[in-house]
């Protein structure tokens, strides 16, 4: 290869997975919101911060639902525009910087130019992270924060090279030490980034780094740990998830179905049932051939394997593991381990039983199988994330939200019950909570009165506690409630709460209020 080649390369490769990105982007891109609810809430602290709130969510009190990272990275978006458009297209970009950082990462241990595009290219078509890039979730952020983390040691490693003298003057140091730190305020799962990086630099022995790592860690965690015990918001929502009862069925769902389920596309995986023997034997066979692509990474060797197998540990012992649904922070760093360490065995194959060298283009064969995926509404293919785009919302839901917007126009509106109060929040900047789900009518007035509820929203969209509970309270009940709107063929009800009349009704028949 001449001179003038090689300074192609440099620049044909970048360019190829931006090209590639922006390709699937808008081919996957779903301009709506996301009805699981987290989404919704990221917005609404985000739109906290912006307007000098604070970090309060959607009924406007202060939270620790989740951790700060994420809506801090959103705020200054949201200083200038509501849209969510333009905060999925930021996360996009999150993704985009990941997967470059990562390119550049292989590079820097020696991995060849192809085959680190190959890698980054397997990522960018990787459909779960797809899946939860194009929503406002923190994935796509805490990812990229890995991976900036991943760049700046191998940076930090080149500039201690021969020394264990602390680079204090390098920028680089301090982009590490804090990129470790912010990914766990963006996401309390990656601690064990946190830990994979002490665990390798005492392996190392780069025991002043270490040090380090704990001190810049802990300052950055501390803000948030005190602002939670000043305000007595308790600890994070993910300590009370931990059980160890069922730690080698999650081990196995793990490793036998959501890694390779997650990783390639066009394996299919049935949670409930149990594995099959073929199915077995893949995921065995994966997870080694990452591993053995991890440990051709020089520097990164000691991490990446920590990394995944931490995960896998921290997942494990949770009682709800959500099948891929925490994988998808270290979906790129497997998908590159497998890549990597199948360029490595077919290399190996081939100079040691064919006597001869092979040509790294073979590792484009990795992509073929996505030309026969199947093409049907399961957000598993990109095929599916471009259906389920294309669909929009079903019409229970936009008859729901066209509830938001109605009781938006009230100027006394102050407190909407509703089932989604988050979903309502983003699209029409009402403040809302969701109701206990108490079973008797008293029961129901109080909580009511407690939460001050102003508006009451009834939907149609399948909730049990709706039609067993709700339905019949409101009926029992109607002198209490204003009828504002109704939509039928699906059902949807706004009401208005007359506080004064229920309050004096459970005074007069002997009840608290």
């Amino acid at each position: 290869m001449t001179k003038n080649d090689s300074s192609i390369e440099k620049y044909i490769y970048p360019t190829g997975l931006a090209l590639l990105a922006l390709l699937v982007f808008k081919y996957i891109f779903n301009p709506q919101i996301d009805i699981n609810g987290d989404n919704c809430y990221y917005y609404a602290f985000a739109s906290a911060l912006a307007a000098g709130e604070g970090y309060v969510d959607v009924a406007g009190e202060p939270s620790a639902l989740f951790p700060p990272g994420y809506p801090l990275l959103m705020t200054p978006l949201r200083f200038i525009t509501d849209s969510v458009v333009a905060q999925k297209v930021m996360n996009l970009l999150f993704l985009f910087g990941a997967v470059m950082l990562l390119y550049f990462s292989l590079l820097a241990v020696e991995v060849k130019r192809f085959i680190s595009f190959v890698a980054c290219a397997a990522v960018l078509v990787t459909p779960h992270l797809l899946e939860f890039s194009t929503m406002m979730m923190s994935e796509a952020s805490c990812v990229l924060f890995i991976a900036l983390s991943l760049w700046a040691y191998l940076r930090v490693c080149s500039v201690m090279q021969g020394t264990k003298a602390l680079p204090w003057r390098s920028p680089w140091l301090w982009v590490f030490l804090f990129s470790v730190a912010y990914s766990f305020l963006i996401r309390t799962q990656a601690v064990v980034l946190f830990i994979a990086f002490f665990a390798a630099l005492l392996v190392v022995r780069r025991f002043k780094l270490a040090a380090l790592l704990v001190v810049v860690f802990a300052t950055c965690w501390s803000p948030w740990a005190l602002r939670n015990a000043a305000l007595e918001l308790g600890q994070s929502r993910y300590v009370s998830q931990i059980d160890f009862s069922n730690i080698w069925g999650n081990l196995e769902m793990l490793v036998v179905q959501a890694i390779p389920e997650s990783v390639i596309p066009f394996v299919s995986v049935q949670y409930k049932t149990q594995p099959s023997l073929l199915l077995y034997v893949l995921a065995v066979s994966m997870f080694i051939v990452v591993i053995y692509g991890f440990l051709k990474l020089k520097n990164l060797r000691v991490v990446l394997p920590l990394l995944l197998l931490g995960n896998i540990a921290i997942v494990s012992i949770m009682n709800t593991p959500s099948s891929y649904r925490y994988m998808i922070i270290v979906l790129p760093f497997i998908t590159a381990g497998l890549v990597v360490g199948l360029w490595n065995l077919i290399s190996l194959v081939a100079t040691r039983l064919l006597k001869r060298s092979i040509g790294s283009w073979v590792m484009l064969l990795l992509f073929v199988p996505l030309l026969f995926t199947a093409s049907d509404k399961s957000k598993h293919t990109i095929f599916g994330l471009h259906k389920n785009a294309a669909d929009g919302y079903p019409i229970t839901l936009k008859n729901f939200i066209a509830m938001g917007d109605a009781v938006a126009k009230y100027p006394d509106a102050k407190i909407v019950a509703s089932r989604k109060p988050e979903l309502l929040y983003v699209h029409s900047g009402v403040r809302g909570k969701r109701l206990k789900e108490e079973k008797t009518n008293v029961a129901i007035l109080n909580h009511m009165l407690d939460e001050n509820i102003d508006y009451l929203v009834l939907e149609n969209m399948g909730f049990k506690y709706t039609y067993d509970v709700l339905y019949p309270f409101v009926q029992q009940h109607s002198d209490f409630f204003e009828l504002l709107k109704y939509t039928n063929q699906p059902t949807s009800i706004l009401l208005k709460f007359k506080k004064k009349e229920a309050a004096q009704w459970l005074k007069s028949n002997g009840h608290r209020w």
